[in-house]
């Protein structure tokens, strides 16, 4: 991440750096439907937040480009949305419309702001972001049989239900539009609710607020199927069979955040189901080469960011909020495998910078810091405790 993406040049693509043919894989580019986001997943908790700006200038590029000058099928009144996959100058393929690959895009602002606390950004950058993006979806949804809001026309990446001999079936690639698709409704869900908690921190637009929330309140929300699953689609065909690689459906659970364990048990326990069905091949059945690249033919370098975004949330997590205050949680899904061992220099959402060791599989010794000073709880071996910190202040505890 250090080498692939710094200030003032372009972010991390599907090979980082490291691609050495004249006609790259995918065109070294920018796969909106999860690639370049799976790149940055792991900026701001593994405390690199520097390294996320390359991203957020290609997406202000993206955004002028695709407002000023989108083809027909991807215009828009209010807002913008981008195909698939493009180029570092925003360019683009006409390679399957990603509807809510802006949204997507425009977590990692907020997420930008839940972790440094950057005012002026939240209000210069994350926020009119959010906010258009808001207007396209008012836009473009529509009310489903039950009167409920879906999007009419959805996607779950990279394959769909297709009707054959009268039976339904997953068909690799296809794309046939979908009305409700969980990936799409999820993924509008964040979107509203960073809108909402963004307003709420820059204490503006209240009233705008309310409507953006009843609206939420409406959309379609994750459904549990017949066997157990989080359903992919709003009708129930998932094939408990289905051994796909991609889990698109499963964004609520991350890197979203409206389903969690504590919050939400019984969708959690059916994103588990879908998890379990699936297995565990996806893209990576090669493991990893000799020198730790990801072992995808060809060389893609978003399951190395993945893999490492997905360690950081094995030892630490700060999605949920208690009393409104962030809760971090200390090695809230620890390896067997891994059962001594220590981490340095990981970071939470408020600015909470923390250091810690664990043996037998329980934690020892965390040591907190601030970076802006505040409030949060933490959660050690079980116990949850308050915490507040002055800028700079630091506490150990046991």
């Amino acid at each position: 991440m250090s080498a692939s993406s710094r200030t003032g040049g372009l972010p991390a693509n599907l090979q980082g750096i490291w691609n050495q043919n004249l006609k790259p894989a995918w065109h070294s580019g920018y796969t909106t439907n999860i690639n370049v986001e799976m790149n940055y997943w792991l900026a701001e908790p593994a405390n690199l937040s520097e390294c996320h700006q390359p991203l957020f200038d290609w997406l202000r590029n993206l955004a002028t480009v695709r407002k000023k000058n989108a083809q027909p099928a991807i215009a828009a009144k209010r807002g913008w949305i981008a195909y698939s996959t493009n180029n570092p100058m925003a360019g683009n393929s006409t390679w399957g419309i990603h509807r809510p690959g802006s949204a997507w895009l425009t977590q990692h602002l907020w997420t930008h702001y839940e972790f440094t606390g950057d005012r002026e950004f939240l209000k210069t950058r994350a926020y009119p972001a959010l906010k258009e993006l808001f207007e396209y979806w008012e836009d473009f949804l529509v009310e489903g049989p039950d009167g409920k809001l879906i999007t009419p026309a959805g996607w779950s990446p990279e394959h769909g239900p297709v009707k054959k001999d009268g039976k339904i079936v997953i068909v690799e690639g296809d794309r046939t539009p979908q009305p409700g698709a969980s990936h799409d409704q999820q993924i509008v869900w964040d979107l509203f609710t960073n809108y909402i908690e963004a307003s709420e921190a820059l204490g503006i637009d209240a009233a705008y607020r309310a409507h953006v929330s009843a609206m939420r309140d409406k959309l379609l929300g994750p459904k549990i199927g017949k066997w157990g699953q989080l359903q992919e689609w709003m009708e129930d065909v998932d094939d408990p069979k289905d051994t796909h690689r991609h889990i698109s459906h499963l964004f609520a659970l991350h890197p979203g955040r409206q389903i969690h364990p504590t919050l939400t048990p019984d969708l959690a326990k059916a994103a588990i189901v879908s998890l379990e069905a699936r297995g565990d091949g996806g893209n990576y059945r090669g493991g990893v080469y000799p020198n730790l690249f990801d072992g995808h033919p060809p060389f893609q370098i978003d399951g190395n960011f993945g893999a490492t975004a997905g360690m950081t949330e094995m030892f630490l997590q700060s999605h949920v909020r208690k009393e409104g205050l962030y809760l971090i949680d200390i090695l809230p899904a620890l390896s067997d495998a891994w059962k001594n061992g220590s981490v340095t220099g990981l970071r939470a959402r408020g600015g909470f910078n923390v250091d810690f060791t664990w043996r037998d599989g329980k934690a020892c010794e965390a040591v907190i810091t601030s970076t802006m000073g505040g409030k949060a709880w933490i959660r050690f071996n079980g116990t949850t405790r308050p915490l507040t910190l002055a800028p700079g202040g630091r506490q150990v505890i046991r």
